[in-house]
C-alpha cells in the first residue's frame, strides 16, 4: 500500500527497538516530544529547475495490463551520468493478494533494434525485472524502476508489460507515516524522511519499502527502494517507543518538475521477535571538519548470547519532523557482557546540506530486533602491539599490524579504534576490515591496517587517548 502528502492514506502493514534519545546542546536543551498521535504531514515541497536539454522527451511508451495487475503509468528520463531510467507504478486490481510480480521491458533504438543484451553480450528482445515491492494486497500499488546504460546505445522507444505473478495469502496491519519532509539536494538526489508508526495491536514486520515522487498529473516520475528503517515494530503505544521507526528514502532526481512524494510499504502481522537484553548509552555527538554529523555511543550485551546487532538512528527538528536516518551494524559480534562502541554518521541529507544540519534538535538510536540475531560463527580476540597515531588537527590516522596468534585459520579480522577523552568517556570510534585476497588468514600470518577518524574540531584533544580492539572470524 502507499501513502502521500495529499490523501494521508493509512497503510495496512507491521515491527521493535531499544531506544536511546538525546537533545543537542548546540541547538536545544530538551528533546522534542514525539507523540504517538498521527500528525499532519507537511512535506517541504521543492520545485526542481526546468527540464534539462539532455533529457529525452521523445521516448514513446506502451502500457500493458495483465489479468488483474495493471500498469498505471510509466515514465522515462535520462540522468546526467548516462543512465536511462524507466519508472512507473502498478496496481493489484484483483480481490486477493499477489506476489513475485514479474515485469518485462523492451528498449529499442531508432531503427527498431533491441538494445538489451544478456550476460554473455548477446542481443535479446526483452529483459525481466520486478517491482520494488514483493507483495501487493488487493488494491495496493507498487512503483517499479529499470536502469539502462546508454553507453550501449541510445533508446528511442520502450515497452513495459506484466508477464506473471503468484497468488498468496497476507495479513496486513495498520501503519501510518508521520513527520515527513521532502528535500532536493540539488546534486541528483531527493530525500523523503519521516516515521513509520504501527497503529495495530500486533507486531509488524516490514518486508519491503520504497519511495517515489509524482508530477502535477499524479504520475510517478522517479522511484527507488534505497533507505534506512527498522524492519520490526512493536504494537501501538509501546511504552519504549518501539512502535515507530525513523526512515529515509533516497530517490534519483528525474530532472523534471515534481510536487508530491509517495511512500510504499509491504508489511505483515508477525509474532513477537526474540528480545535480547541490550542497553544503549550515548556518549558524544559532533560535526566533524567536513560537516558530517556523528552519534557516538555503546551497546552492552546483557544476554547470554553472542549477537550481531543492527542500530537505527533518526535526526529530528524542533517539531519532530525527521530530517535524516541511518542504520549501522556494530563492527563486532558482541559477546555476553561485552560493551561495543559505535559511530553512526552516514546521514545523506544532513551531511550535504548545512541548512538541514542547522535544524537538528534531537536524535534517537534504536535497535532493529529483526536484524539483531544470535551469531553462529566463532570469533577470537587478537592484539595490535605496534599501533600508532598521526594527528593532523582533528583528523587522526591509525596504523599498525595484526598477527593471527590464535590456533585457527581466520577469514577476516575487524580492527576497532576507540578514542577516549580526558575523563575516560568515548569521544570517537571507527573500524576497518582486513580481508586477504585468498580469503584465508593462516595461523601466525601478519597483516597491516590503516584507519582514519575525524574528531570534533571544536574540542581540545590534548588529553585524548586511544585503544585498539581486534576480532578475528574463524574460518
Amino acid at each position: 500500500m502507499r501513502t502521500n502528502n495529499l490523501d494521508k492514506v493509512i497503510l495496512a502493514m507491521m515491527a521493535l527497538t531499544i531506544v536511546a534519545c538525546s537533545a543537542l546542546s548546540r541547538v536545544a536543551s530538551t528533546l522534542a516530544p514525539i507523540t504517538t498521535t498521527p500528525t499532519t504531514i507537511i512535506p517541504t515541497k521543492i520545485t526542481p529547475t526546468s527540464l534539462p536539454t539532455d533529457v529525452s522527451t521523445e521516448i514513446s511508451r506502451v502500457d500493458a495490463g495483465s489479468g488483474d495487475i495493471l500498469i498505471v503509468n510509466s515514465f522515462s528520463y535520462d540522468d546526467e551520468w548516462g543512465g536511462f531510467h524507466v519508472v512507473g507504478e502498478i496496481q493489484n486490481l484483483s480481490n486477493s493478494p499477489c506476489a513475485s510480480i514479474e515485469l518485462s521491458i523492451e528498449i529499442k533504438d531508432a531503427e527498431g533494434n533491441s538494445l538489451l543484451k544478456d550476460e554473455n553480450g548477446n542481443s535479446v528482445k526483452q529483459e525481466k525485472f520486478f517491482p520494488l515491492l514483493y507483495t501487493l494486497a488487493a488494491g495496493e500499488y507498487s512503483p517499479f524502476s529499470y536502469y539502462y546504460d546508454t553507453a550501449n546505445g541510445i533508446p528511442d522507444t520502450y515497452n513495459v508489460a506484466i508477464t506473471g505473478f503468484l497468488g498468496v495469502e497476507v495479513s496486513r496491519v495498520k501503519l501510518v507515516v508521520e513527520n515527513v519532509q521532502m528535500v532536493d539536494d540539488n546534486a541528483g538526489s531527493i530525500y523523503i524522511s519521516g516515521e513509520i508508526v504501527n497503529q495495530s495491536d500486533q507486531w509488524a514486520h516490514i518486508n519491503g519499502f520504497a519511495g517515489a515522487v509524482r508530477d502535477s498529473n499524479n504520475q510517478v516520475v522517479s522511484a527507488d527502494w534505497s533507505g534506512a528503517y527498522a524492519t520490526e515494530l512493536a504494537p501501538s503505544d509501546d511504552p519504549g517507543g518501539y512502535d515507530r521507526t525513523p526512515f529515509i528514502a533516497t530517490i534519483p532526481d528525474p530532472g523534471v518538475d515534481y510536487s508530491d512524494w509517495e511512500i510504499y510499504i509491504d508489511a505483515i502481522a508477525d509474532d513477537a521477535p526474540e528480545i535480547y537484553s541490550l542497553s544503549i548509552e550515548l556518549t558524544n555527538h559532533y560535526f566533524d571538519e567536513y560537516d558530517s554529523f556523528h552519534i557516538i555511543g555503546t551497546v552492552t550485551n546483557n544476554s547470554s548470547e553472542y549477537l550481531s546487532i543492527l542500530l537505527i538512528a533518526g535526526l529530528y527538528d524542533a517539531n519532530s519532523v525527521v530530517l535524516d536516518a541511518d542504520n549501522e551494524f556494530l563492527a563486532m559480534v558482541v559477546s555476553p557482557g561485552a560493551v561495543v562502541p559505535f559511530d553512526i554518521s552516514n546521514f545523506s541529507n544532513v551531511n550535504s546540506n548545512p541548512e538541514e544540519a542547522n535544524r537538528i534538535d534531537a536524535f534517537k538510536v534504536q535497535i532493529d530486533t529483526y536484524s539483531t540475531y544470535s551469531s553462529v560463527g566463532d570469533e577470537v580476540s587478537l592484539k595490535s602491539l605496534d599501533a600508532s597515531v598521526t594527528k593532523d588537527g582533528s583528523s587522526w590516522s591509525f596504523t599498525g599490524t595484526v598477527t593471527n596468534t590464535s590456533d585457527q585459520n581466520l577469514s577476516s579480522e575487524t580492527v576497532v579504534v576507540v578514542i577516549y577523552d580526558g575523563s575516560g568517556q568515548i569521544a570517537a570510534t571507527d573500524y576497518t576490515y582486513i580481508s586477504p585476497e585468498g580469503g584465508v588468514i593462516p595461523q601466525g600470518d601478519v597483516n597491516s591496517y590503516n584507519l582514519y577518524i575525524d574528531l570534533d574540531p571544536q574540542v581540545d584533544t590534548s588529553s585524548f587517548t586511544f585503544q585498539v580492539f581486534i576480532q578475528g572470524d574463524v574460518q
